[in-house]
């Protein structure tokens, strides 16, 4: 499985990762868990529609007020680990 996020230093909550059937996840990065998404389905996606949905995911949340007074990480990272 590998694991994916995007760095750009800000603090999504949604990352994609490759699944044992070479389809795509958007997911939770905090809980593991695919995503909730209104706007579709969060599983079984090729890249490009897991990389536009954990975008749109991410925006979404970008433009929320959280009301959350955590500190932001420093930047986010990326870390891959592939299954064989």
């Amino acid at each position: 499985m590998t694991i994916n996020k995007i760095r750009d230093g800000s603090d999504h909550q949604y990352g994609r990762r490759i699944e044992a059937d070479r389809s795509w996840t958007v997911y939770h990065v905090f809980s593991g868990i695919p995503a909730d998404a209104d706007a579709g389905a969060t599983t079984g996606l090729n890249r490009v529609e897991a990389t536009d949905m954990m975008r749109s995911l991410n925006r979404r949340d970008d433009g929320r007020e959280s009301g959350c007074s955590a500190p932001k990480r420093a930047a986010s990272f990326t870390r891959t680990a592939t299954i064989i």
